[in-house]
């Protein structure tokens, strides 16, 4: 997929394999983890890099080097993570930032939160 193509699907609709992701994530899970990225946006100044958002939402294991079962769980939750990010953005809480490309091509994609999703988060608690 070429980048102006996922440039329109991060700006429009969530892409249709969102819901596929997100379908398989229990939804206490999905819940906590909406939180914890509008909170972790709520809480920055700024734009926050969605994988920041993630880790700050579902932190790795402690000390694993990526074999063990525990790591490969927490990498799935990670990509099912993206799926929430999707559905906030979509959702009007979160608004897609993206930075400029580094000297290595990386081009990071951002989020920061909206009224209305500190809103949400206001009601919530």
């Amino acid at each position: 997929m070429g980048r102006k193509q996922a440039d329109r699907s991060l700006y429009g609709a969530a892409p249709p394999w969102a819901a596929s992701l997100l379908s398989g994530v229990p939804a206490p899970v999905a819940e906590r983890m909406a939180r914890a990225i509008l909170e972790v946006c709520a809480a920055s100044t700024g734009h926050v890099p969605v994988t920041e958002a993630l880790r700050a939402a579902n932190p790795p294991p402690a000390g694993e080097d990526g074999r063990t079962r525990e790591y490969k769980a927490w990498t799935e939750r990670q990509i099912e993570g993206f799926g929430i990010v999707l559905d906030l953005v979509d959702g009007g809480s979160l608004r897609t930032v993206e930075e400029p490309c580094g000297e290595d091509g990386e081009c990071p994609w951002g989020v920061t939160i909206t009224d209305a999703g500190r809103a949400g988060l206001a009601v919530a608690s």
